[in-house]
């Protein structure tokens, strides 16, 4: 990851000091990789499967680990009873 974060103003093209019509901040991007609004054209930004510079959005990156279940008001109302669930979409061995 870049440890940069960056900020995209887009601004009405009449005067010198324009109206910013859209604005985003990025977080800190992978080494070649990209964000972009997911879907295209909507408010939502995500890590695009790769870059496409002058296209339309390539469709955002699946992770192979997906939040599965969340457990956080248990009828037993015990702290201890409340989890997270991770799954592993994939047959390989994944280091979080």
């Amino acid at each position: 990851m870049t440890g940069a974060k960056d900020e995209i103003l887009l601004r009405a093209p009449a005067a010198e000091y324009s109206a910013v019509i859209d604005a985003v901040r990025l977080p800190a991007v992978p080494i070649g990789g990209a964000y972009g609004r997911s879907p295209d054209g909507s408010s939502r930004l995500a890590l695009l499967s790769l870059p496409t510079p002058g296209s339309r959005n390539a469709p955002r990156t699946q992770s192979p680990v997906v939040l599965n279940e969340i457990m956080y008001h248990p009828l037993t109302e015990i702290r201890d009873h409340e989890y997270i669930e991770l799954l592993n979409t994939t047959a390989e061995e994944i280091d979080l």
